[in-house]
C-alpha cells in the first residue's frame, strides 16, 4: 500500500484520493522495480497529409519562422510524389499504404526504404463540405505512381481536368445525378412550381446531389 498524508488538507483533491487509496500488488511493484514495458502498442501508426497546392500547415516558433519554413519544404504528400519520380517500386503503392514499405525521415522529409519494424498509415479525414481537399483525398485512395497535383488530375487518356472534383467523377468515383434529374423531370410534368422548388430542397438537403448547379439550371 502506498499514500501520503493528507491530513493537513481541507479540500477536496481528487488525484490525491486516488494516489491515496492505490493498492500494488507484488507483482505489479516488481515489475515497475525492474522498469518492464507496461503498455505497447504494434503497429505504430504514420499520419499522412492532405492538402492542396501551396497549403501545407507549417509550425514554426516565434523568431525561427524563416528557418523553419526554409526546412518544412516536403509534407508526406509531396515527398510522396518525389518518391514516385525517384522509384520506379513506389509508383505500385497507394498512399495510404506507403507507410507500410517505406519509413517517413522527419529529418530530411523524405520516404526511405523501410529496414525493419511495421507501420500503418491513416490519412487525415476530409468533410465533404471540406470541396477540394475531399476529392483530392478520395483520389489518392485510388490512383497509384502519381508524380504530382496535376497527375491526380489526369485521366487515362492524358486529359487534364480542371479540378480533383471533375478528376473523381470521370474516373467513376463519384455517383452521377441522373436518378435526380429523372425525379425532378417526372415531377415537373404534374407539380407545381412550388412543389418542384420543395423536391428539389428535398433533394439538396437529403441526397447530397453531385452537380446541384446543373439540376438547377435545367429545371
Amino acid at each position: 500500500m502506498v499514500g501520503t498524508d493528507s491530513s493537513t488538507q481541507n479540500e477536496t483533491k481528487e488525484i490525491q484520493q486516488y494516489i491515496n487509496a492505490r493498492y500494488l500488488s507484488a507483482s505489479e511493484a516488481s515489475w515497475r522495480i525492474f522498469q518492464f514495458e507496461l503498455q505497447n502498442r504494434s503497429p505504430g501508426i504514420q499520419k499522412l497529409a492532405v492538402h492542396l497546392p501551396h497549403m501545407e500547415s507549417v509550425v514554426y516558433k516565434v523568431g525561427h519562422a524563416v528557418h523553419t519554413t526554409e526546412k518544412a519544404k516536403n509534407t508526406t504528400l509531396t515527398a510522396w510524389f518525389q518518391k514516385n519520380k525517384e522509384d520506379p517500386e513506389a509508383r505500385s503503392i497507394l498512399y495510404l499504404h506507403f507507410p507500410e514499405h517505406y519509413t517517413w525521415d522527419q529529418t530530411s522529409s523524405s520516404w526511405k526504404s523501410r529496414k525493419k519494424g511495421n507501420m500503418i498509415g491513416r490519412v487525415y479525414r476530409a468533410n465533404p463540405t471540406g470541396g477540394k481537399r475531399f476529392y483530392l483525398r478520395l483520389l489518392l485512395h485510388h490512383l497509384l505512381g502519381c508524380t504530382s497535383f496535376e497527375a491526380l488530375r489526369t485521366l487515362d487518356d492524358g486529359f487534364e481536368c480542371n479540378t480533383f472534383k471533375d478528376a473523381a467523377a470521370r474516373r467513376g468515383f463519384l455517383q452521377d445525378d441522373l436518378e435526380w434529374s429523372e425525379c425532378l423531370e417526372e415531377a415537373y410534368s404534374y407539380a407545381s412550381p412550388f412543389q418542384i422548388r420543395s423536391l428539389f430542397v428535398i433533394i439538396l438537403v437529403f441526397c447530397e446531389p453531385f452537380n446541384h448547379v446543373a439540376l438547377w439550371e435545367k429545371f
